[in-house]
């Protein structure tokens, strides 16, 4: 199926308004553009739904424990690897705990915290769907990292609030993101010889996409400048 990538509650409304207008301005289009175009704005997050605070705070935040997070697993690693002397049993328990969680959480690296949502979204999922292992949890009490993944799961949390999803990743309420893929593909198929048709079409979700990813990247960059001072 076609991907798009996922937008806060905010500018799914945005989106949702731009198509509005633009079928309400007595243009024929398709009629499956048209229906899907319908179910699209119909499926919209209610305005005075709380968003909580906004998804490019809660992505820095939810980065900087993540970030944390990996970089205690490095300096385990450098502590421990870096011996002269034979390790003991207990600090072969925490090295082992170390490259369980390192391997399950952060097998690539951090990479994926300076993607998009979605995609960082979808990282954090695989490090709170395995905390019901009982391996996973036997590393962190080894590593006394509780307190960290508490606060991670908590923005996580956070995090699927404002991107609209359910617990399972999925669209809370009325499947928006859903919907948004039907409509897309079917402006893709039906004018599928007329880009600048399809231009109009998704020009709504294309600025608003636009500027989410703007708004990361100048959230992203003032973290990084925080964190230097």
């Amino acid at each position: 199926m076609l991907s798009v990538q996922k937008l806060p509650a905010e500018r799914q409304r945005n989106t949702s308004e731009g198509l509005a207008e633009i079928f309400k301005e007595g243009h024929t289009y398709a009629a499956d553009v048209a229906k899907n175009a319908r179910a699209l704005i119909e499926a919209t997050p209610a305005a005075n739904t709380p968003d909580g605070p906004s998804l490019p705070e809660v992505d820095r935040a939810t980065d900087s424990i993540a970030s944390a997070i990996f970089h205690n697993f490095a300096s385990w690693e450098q502590g421990l690897h870096g011996r002269l002397l034979t390790i003991d049993a207990r600090q072969q328990a925490s090295l082992d705990a170390v490259d369980l969680l390192h391997h399950r959480w952060f097998a690539s690296g951090v990479g994926f915290l300076h993607h998009g949502a979605g995609v960082e979204y979808d990282g954090l999922r695989i490090i709170e769907q395995s905390l019901s292992e009982p391996e996973i949890k036997a590393a962190i009490e080894t590593l006394a990292l509780q307190p960290l993944v508490s606060a991670l799961t908590a923005h996580i949390a956070l995090y699927r609030q404002a991107l609209g999803l359910a617990v399972d990743g999925t669209p809370g309420g009325a499947d928006w993101h859903g919907a948004l893929q039907l409509y897309a593909a079917s402006v893709l198929v039906s004018y599928s010889k007329e880009p600048e048709t399809q231009r109009v079409l998704m020009a709504p979700y294309a600025k608003q996409l636009t500027e989410h990813r703007a708004d990361l990247r100048a959230s992203r960059k003032k973290a990084r400048a925080s964190a230097k001072t």
